[in-house]
């Protein structure tokens, strides 16, 4: 699956955690471009959906009785001669139905961003693997030539089958990043002539007064802080941040923002779930900024670092009661927001020039298989089908 939006500009948004951590100190997961024009008044929460939604319980250790019931439905729809075993599995065994869950969600998450047709293909596809699996392993127990020969012409249709399979999904997300690149060229172009009327818009909204309407840069984290026991040592698991991690992140910010070297590791010791949600969330960010050449790097954080200083002088252009003082104010701020728009038409060029060559490369691959689709489907029945070297022995002696 191949990434069809703007990374980069992801990117730049998410590194306004380093702005509210180092404005206000907040541990708190801020709203994207609130100095934004075209962002104004809008804050996007996503869920996993093996997240259990806030005031509800979860059902089945992690999951709602809403997400049993989308789940469901996907295995219906999806995988009908599976879906009356889980329904009684949940009637029978509701903790027993946990694994198979975790499983389905795994595919449901992964198909749902798919039109009904390549979600199909995704499930068919997959369905192929356990055949393929299941093919190859009964030909390993037939011993009778002609057995043998009706399995590996199975396996061999199975893995053409699974090929075509994977060939039309990938022909999709050629077509989607092609509409991704033409998209992103006219804003770039649209922004570029426009550049007055952006700037005019963010002005206006930054010094609009806040309202649930238009909420703050730092909007409340949704999800309540859960402070786990404490413990010898850091335990790490699934959703916490590693010790690598955490060193990453400690370096980008020795590196780029040292002020906010002291507020990390303060979050780091907190040890709360919250806490570990956010450092995972800001190395996600910094894996993505360090892909990032440098001049581009720099400019999503420059542009971060004067969102600071923009939130701050539209707070006292807002509270200024001298006509005087507040016109100066307003002129800082748009010679501010005028080279937030140098740095952040910078990323969205950068952008535009890596997902074009991301689009070269995927059309590269799609023609090449289809010339190579005999050889390619040869090469997997090779090597499903190759006896397997036996293991090297290993002695081991007493001392």
């Amino acid at each position: 699956m191949i990434v069809t939006g703007a990374k980069a500009i992801r990117a730049l948004r998410s590194t306004a955690m380093i702005g509210v951590i180092l404005a206000t100190g907040a541990l708190e997961v801020p709203g994207a471009g609130a100095a934004r024009g075209e962002d104004a008044g809008t804050t996007t929460t996503t869920a996993s959906a093996t997240r259990p939604r806030q005031g509800r319980a979860p059902s089945v250790r992690g999951f709602t009785d809403r997400q049993i019931e989308d789940l469901m439905a996907f295995a219906r729809k999806y995988y009908p001669e599976q879906a009356g075993k889980l329904n009684r599995l949940l009637r029978e065994d509701r903790a027993g139905a946990m694994a198979t869950l975790r499983r389905l969600n795994r595919t449901y998450q992964q198909v749902r961003q798919y039109p009904d047709e390549i979600a199909q293909a995704v499930v068919d596809r997959q369905k192929a693997s356990v055949a393929i699996y299941r093919a190859v392993r009964e030909l390993g127990q037939a011993t009778e030539p002609d057995a043998r020969a009706k399995v590996m012409q199975r396996v061999k249709d199975l893995l053409g089958e699974q090929f075509d399979l994977e060939q039309k999904v990938k022909e999709y997300e050629v077509s989607q990043l092609e509409q991704r690149v033409a998209k992103l060229a006219e804003e770039v172009k649209a922004r570029k002539e426009g550049r007055d009327k952006v700037v005019a818009a963010r002005l206006e909204h930054l010094l609009r007064p806040h309202t649930p309407a238009t909420a703050p840069a730092t909007a409340p984290a949704t999800a309540p802080v859960t402070t786990r026991p404490a413990a010898s040592g850091r335990r790490h698991g699934r959703g916490q941040v590693t010790d690598e991690q955490f060193k990453e992140i400690l370096a980008f910010a020795g590196r780029y923002v040292p002020e906010l070297r002291e507020k990390l590791e303060a979050l780091h010791k907190e040890d709360t779930r919250r806490s570990h949600q956010l450092l995972l969330n800001l190395h996600g960010t910094v894996r993505q900024m360090m892909a990032m050449p440098e001049n581009v790097r720099q400019a999503a954080i420059d542009s971060r670092k004067v969102n600071i200083t923009l939130f701050r002088k539209a707070a006292e252009a807002r509270a200024a009661t001298d006509a005087a003082a507040r016109d100066r104010l307003l002129q800082s701020m748009r010679e501010l927001l005028i080279e937030q728009f140098g740095h952040e038409q910078l990323v969205r060029e950068y952008e535009a020039q890596r997902l074009r060559g991301e689009l070269s490369a995927l059309r590269a691959d799609v023609r090449q298989r289809t010339r190579d689709r005999q050889k390619v489907i040869a090469e997997r029945l090779e090597q499903l089908t190759s006896p397997r070297p036996p293991a090297p022995a290993t002695s081991s002696t007493r001392p």
